[in-house]
């Protein structure tokens, strides 16, 4: 088991699926199935999601959601030991 794990477990990262994720989960799935649809592109989802005020609540819930994703990610790329023989070159 690498550092990384030990520091940062999945068990640990679920804890940041806050309530706020919870409360605005329908509003989040609805983009992920029209982006899966492509009835809009990726783009046109972010620009309309950053011109919405800061307090917007499903902006928050998105961009938190994005953010435990994109930590599990880097997490997962960490651990994976081909990964890290390339990077110790």
């Amino acid at each position: 088991m690498s550092n990384c794990t030990q520091l940062v477990d999945k068990g640990d990262l679920l804890h940041f699926f806050d309530a706020l994720i919870v409360m605005e989960w329908l509003n989040i799935q609805r983009l992920l199935a029209s982006l899966a649809q492509k009835d809009v592109t990726q783009a046109t989802v972010v620009r309309k999601l950053s011109s919405l005020a800061r307090q917007n609540q499903t902006k928050k819930g998105f961009w938190e959601l994005d953010n435990i994703l994109r930590s599990i990610y880097i997490r997962d790329f960490i651990d994976d030991p081909k990964g890290c023989q390339c990077r110790s070159r």
